[in-house]
């Protein structure tokens, strides 16, 4: 279905939610392994002012791009993903966690001698209180490799990846490039990707090199991310609109929707007056980890499924406003998206 079909028309958001079953999405980018480790917290330690955690449990999440790619297997479509994922315990971890949940893993992503992106994030999990983070703890891994290593590296996409890129891109009907500049894969892939995709829509999520990416369908970026590519501060909702119609105009994007937290999403498309979509619920806010890669996945799948950008973005900020009221990197399901559109009375088209 082409992007914009449903344009002059009106059709419940949960019929297009539960249409996602049909739908298969490309996520490119940059996976990374989600430690949460939960202890109760029972004093302070004596040798230093720190909060001493007795351990309960742990567990692997897949974060960053793999995150996205599991919140749309989780809205019932079917996920594709391309990122390098080292040939470490971190990485066998994820892998495991992305088959389990329905994730498919093009071929060529194992990388040997790259080290998997990880967030170790150390949870203090009261009896009869809310859970709490009290550090997390990253290993950024280094783009270079280790000398005498054959095999691609992971800024490379190698024949066996290439290979089955081309037909990814073939069988999708959106692509997500969740740029979390942790590797130069995803820039490197983008000319080669916007030739393949066609009238498909991409969309992009990145978090230091939104310009890299010129000629997407749609961009995602936080106002932090819009400042950075903007190059100052920007404290209004005009100073955001501003920045955005510039970097929308730089970048050659056909809209920019800019998320904003507890105040909404900015929706920016060239000629027309910017939308403001208020947060839904921003008082219910518990955990925001996670909750820009829910935005992408449900406005690839809105575009993929005949939305225009307005509507997708309307679905996708109340998929956030579900996504920020799970603890960590929880996915927000098909059936919990398609009940709060169905509350909502929600009508896109």
């Amino acid at each position: 279905m082409s992007e914009g079909s449903y344009i002059g028309s009106s059709i419940a958001a949960a019929e297009i939610v539960a249409g996602f079953a049909g739908r298969t999405i490309l996520v490119v980018g940059d996976a990374i392994a989600d430690l949460w480790v939960y202890g109760v917290p029972r004093r302070i330690s004596r040798e230093a002012p720190v909060l001493i955690l007795e351990y309960e449990r742990q567990v692997i999440m897949p974060g960053g791009a793999a995150h996205c790619a599991r919140s749309i297997a989780a809205l019932g479509a079917r996920a594709m993903l391309a990122s390098p994922v080292g040939d470490d315990d971190w990485g066998r971890a994820l892998i495991e966690r992305l088959r389990a949940t329905g994730v498919e893993l093009l071929p060529g992503n194992v990388r040997q001698g790259w080290t998997t992106p990880l967030k170790a994030r150390f949870v203090a999990a009261p009896r009869a209180a809310p859970a709490q983070q009290v550090l997390r703890l990253d290993v950024v891994p280094d783009k270079g490799l280790a000398s005498g290593v054959e095999t691609p590296g992971p800024d490379r996409c190698g024949e066996e990846l290439e290979g089955a890129l081309a037909a990814a891109v073939e069988r999708a009907d959106a692509i997500v490039l969740a740029d979390y500049g942790l590797s130069d894969l995803t820039p490197n892939l983008w000319p080669r990707i916007r030739r393949l995709a066609g009238n498909r829509p991409v969309v992009v999520d990145s978090r230091h090199r939104l310009l890299a990416y010129r000629g997407a369908t749609v961009a995602t970026p936080n106002t932090e991310e819009l400042a950075e590519a903007w190059g100052s501060s920007l404290e209004t909702y005009d100073d955001i609109t501003r920045a955005g119609r510039a970097i929308l105009a730089k970048g050659e994007f056909r809209a920019l929707v800019v998320t904003m937290g507890p105040d909404g999403m900015a929706v920016l498309l060239p000629g027309r007056s910017p939308l403001h979509l208020p947060a839904v619920d921003p008082a219910a806010v518990y955990d925001v980890t996670g909750a820009g890669d829910t935005v992408a996945a449900v406005l690839a799948l809105g575009l993929g499924s005949g939305l225009d950008v307005p509507a997708a973005a309307r679905l996708a900020n109340l998929a956030g406003s579900l996504a920020v009221r799970k603890p960590g990197t929880e996915p927000v399901t098909q059936a919990e998206l398609r009940d709060a559109a169905a509350r909502e009375g929600m009508q896109v088209g």
